[in-house]
């Protein structure tokens, strides 16, 4: 693949759901997977 191909895959969790155990503080598990796997991830809602 090359930089300019994009994947999108959308996630939809329950409204109720407490997001903090899973984006963490600021998000900071999220900027953690972006790093890790070299990805970007996008928290809307």
């Amino acid at each position: 693949m090359s930089d300019t191909d994009t994947i999108t895959r959308r996630i939809s969790l329950a409204p109720d759901l407490d997001l903090l155990p899973l984006l963490g503080r600021n998000d900071d598990h999220l900027r953690t997977l972006e790093t890790e796997l070299d990805v970007r991830i996008v928290a809307r809602g």
